[in-house]
């Protein structure tokens, strides 16, 4: 054994891998969900801007091509279109959105992956107990650099996550989950 031994190095049996895969996994859906979600967000608000500074725009245009507006409006739509577009820039909501989605496919393939572990490999009796934690070691490494790399979220944006909306995944409905949750954890 080399200094670095210790109970994390210890080979867990089978029963607590499958409790551990399913709590990585529970908390996985929260974090994809949420990544997702803020991603929406960012994006639809950054149309309504997109939207306005396009609209005010081509009245201020039309208003001016047919001169029907007074100085004080026309100044008001030219002031409020510009604070718009000076938002949109400094916010950058395009580019947060982005990365969001990006982070929520992320952590939506890092759960495909611990459920196909814990559905298919965790039960597998031609694989080693030793092999089994390597493979759970991998998948847990992949979150923490994926953390690492992904943008923040907030206890806001996790509150805004409902447990309905958590199981009800394109691909694994609430029964499903829950039979998942139930076999991997008992």
């Amino acid at each position: 054994m080399d200094s670095n031994s210790g109970s994390e190095d210890a080979v867990p049996d089978q029963d607590v891998l499958k409790s551990r895969a399913a709590e990585k996994m529970h908390g996985i859906i929260y974090t994809y969900k949420t990544h997702y979600k803020m991603g929406e967000v960012y994006e639809k608000v950054d149309r309504v801007i997109d939207y306005s500074v396009a609209l005010l725009t081509g009245l201020l245009a039309v208003l001016l091509v047919w001169g029907a507006g007074k100085n004080e409006h026309l100044i008001g739509i030219a002031i409020i279109t510009s604070l718009l577009s000076w938002a949109s820039s400094v916010a950058n909501l395009g580019v947060k959105s982005q990365k969001h989605y990006e982070a929520g496919d992320g952590y939506h393939s890092l759960f495909e992956d611990f459920r196909d572990y814990a559905k298919l490999e965790v039960p597998a009796n031609d694989l080693s107990l030793s092999t089994k934690k390597k493979r759970f070691d991998e998948l847990t490494q992949r979150r923490r650099d994926l953390k690492k790399h992904t943008p923040r979220t907030t206890n806001l944006w996790f509150g805004k996550v409902k447990e309905s909306d958590v199981m009800s995944d394109v691909e694994t409905d609430e029964e499903e989950m829950e039979t998942l949750l139930g076999e991997i954890s008992s």
